[in-house]
């Protein structure tokens, strides 16, 4: 996506920010697979994303160096994707 063009060095920057999350999120994809396999198996319980981790990590489906990428790649989506966020009723009260 972001071939010939200038990439900031900088991950604060919201482009240098994708680009340090692509390796990261292609390094933990095939454990991702790993781990929703075992929850389609019933080895490990269905739950949130964090949860199946640690469920993963605790029947051995997983070891602790593949929970940490998947952790850091979990993390780096989420920054990725933030927005900002406001209550519900923040634009009526500026009225």
């Amino acid at each position: 996506m972001t071939d010939g063009i200038c990439i900031p060095d900088n991950s604060d920057e919201p482009l240098g920010r994708i680009e340090d999350a692509l390796p990261k999120v292609i390094a933990a994809e095939k454990i991702e697979k790993k781990i929703q396999k075992a929850v389609k198996s019933g080895t490990v319980k269905r739950g949130s994303r964090e949860d199946e981790l640690e469920e993963a990590l605790k029947t051995a489906v997983i070891n602790e160096n593949e929970a940490e990428l998947v952790k850091a790649a979990i993390a780096i989506r989420k920054e990725v994707v933030r927005v900002d966020d406001f209550p519900k009723d923040k634009w009526r009260r500026n009225r």
